[in-house]
């Protein structure tokens, strides 16, 4: 499992960093939600239908952390950060804007 965090509101909490500019510490940012691979190889077949997604399943890397998601509650509290793009919203939206790139 992974937390999967759009980049639009990474961005929004580098600037609340930024702009609250708090007095210490670390801040895990993502969204909080666990997510499997599995889940997010079925978004992504939905999102990306017809495009020809293929799933190969693979042993696990050695020493590869099998679950891992964020605490963000620091940074909800210092920084007032709320990731708000939902996983597959975000998988569309970079869906798209890879279409748009590599159509040319």
């Amino acid at each position: 499992t992974r937390d999967f965090l759009y980049v639009d509101d990474l961005c929004d909490a580098v600037v609340a960093a930024i702009v609250r500019r708090p007095t210490g510490g670390l801040y895990q940012l993502g969204t909080g939600t666990e997510t499997s691979i599995n889940t997010l190889m079925g978004l992504l077949r939905e999102v990306m239908a017809g495009d020809g997604v293929e799933i190969v399943h693979e042993p696990d890397r050695p020493g590869e952390i099998r679950r891992a998601f964020s605490d963000i509650s620091s940074a909800r509290a210092d920084l007032g950060y709320s990731p708000d793009t939902p996983l597959v919203d975000g998988l569309k939206i970079t869906a798209g804007w890879f279409r748009q790139e590599y159509a040319r």
